[in-house]
């Protein structure tokens, strides 16, 4: 039953106590309409999808992107008043940090940015 602590910040409650309570298997297409999974795909998809997906995530700045799942990951807790400043101070800190320098730099220099 510990997995409902997870389960339910991610999915629809009574589904998850149903999924929780009978122990059915489901699909991917139902774990991707219950918020399990960003996407399901068809198996002759598979390798493309995942292949775009690493090229996505290859091409973004990874500084900024462990300071943004920090971010998330402490956020999740505060209640909505707390969560904006925060987020606010974060978001600031992020655009005054080195990848916003490199990526408005390469933006106006017409070329690629070179991630740290």
């Amino acid at each position: 039953h510990m997995v409902m602590a997870g389960l339910f910040r991610v999915m629809p409650k009574r589904a998850g106590l149903d999924f929780c309570m009978r122990g059915q298997a489901i699909d991917a297409k139902k774990a991707e309409e219950w918020g399990l999974i960003n996407e399901s795909v068809p198996e002759d998809k598979l390798d493309e999808v995942v292949a775009d997906l690493a090229s996505d995530l290859a091409n973004l700045a990874p500084g900024t992107m462990q300071f943004g799942l920090e971010a998330y990951v402490n956020q999740d807790s505060m209640d909505f008043d707390e969560a904006l400043p925060y987020l606010g101070k974060k978001s600031a800190e992020t655009f005054a940090g080195p990848d916003a320098q490199e990526g408005i730099a390469a933006f106006l220099e017409k070329r690629e940015p070179k991630w740290d």
